[in-house]
C-alpha cells in the first residue's frame, strides 16, 4: 500500500471528531495492513466510532477484519512435467525410481524457506546449496568461516510464506481464545 492510498482511505474518516492534523503516526502503525484490511477497518470504525481512531483502535479493526476473513487458500505446487521421465537407480532397491515431474519453487534462492543458506570461507568445505557469502560474524583471526543464514529478500512476498505466517497467525488466535 502506498502513503496515497492510505490516506485517501482514511479520509473517509474525515466526518468523525478529532482529526489528528497529519496521518504520520498513522501511516507508522498501519502501512504494513494489506490495503484491503485496511479499507474495511475503515468501514467498520466509521459505523462504531464517534472519534477518530487511534492507531491502535485501527489495528484493533484491522485484527477483527481479518480475523472474519477466509483463510487464504494455499499456493498451488508448481509442479512441472518432465519432457522425458528420468529414471535413478538406488543401491537395495529392485526396482528404480521414476521422476515424471520437478517441483519449482517460487524463490529458487531460498527454497521457499526464508533463508538463505550462506558459507563465509571459500577455500574449504562449501556444501553445493550454500553460497559464498561475506560474513558478518567476527572470528579471532579476522576472516569468518563456516556456514550461516540471512533472510531472504522474497520473504514479504513469497506465497508460500505469505500462506505460512498466515495459517501460524490463526493458529495461535485460536489459541489464545481458547484459553
Amino acid at each position: 500500500m502506498t502513503r496515497p492510498e492510505f490516506e485517501a482511505v482514511l479520509q473517509q474518516l474525515a466526518g468523525l471528531r478529532f482529526l489528528p492534523a497529519d496521518l504520520d503516526t498513522h501511516w507508522l502503525g498501519l502501512r504494513e495492513v494489506p490495503l484491503a484490511v485496511l479499507e474495511q477497518a475503515v468501514q467498520r470504525a466509521a459505523s462504531t466510532r464517534s472519534q477518530f481512531p487511534t492507531p491502535a483502535e485501527l489495528r484493533e479493526d484491522c485484527d477483527a477484519i481479518r480475523s472474519l476473513l477466509p483463510p487464504p487458500a494455499a499456493p498451488t505446487p508448481a509442479l512441472t512435467q518432465l519432457a522425458v521421465p528420468l529414471t535413478i537407480d538406488v543401491p537395495h532397491r529392485e526396482t528404480p525410481i521414476t521422476v515424471t515431474h520437478i517441483h519449482r519453487y517460487h524463490c529458487e534462492r531460498c527454497s521457499d524457506t526464508g533463508w538463505v543458506a550462506r558459507w563465509c570461507d571459500p577455500c574449504a568445505g562449501r556444501r553445493p546449496w550454500e553460497q559464498v557469502g561475506r560474513c558478518r560474524r567476527s572470528h579471532e583471526g579476522g576472516e569468518g568461516h563456516g556456514s550461516y543464514v540471512e533472510m531472504c529478500p522474497c520473504v514479504a512476498e513469497n506465497p508460500v510464506l505469505q500462506h505460512d505466517r498466515t495459517t501460524r497467525a490463526r493458529y495461535v488466535a485460536e489459541r489464545e481464545r481458547s484459553r
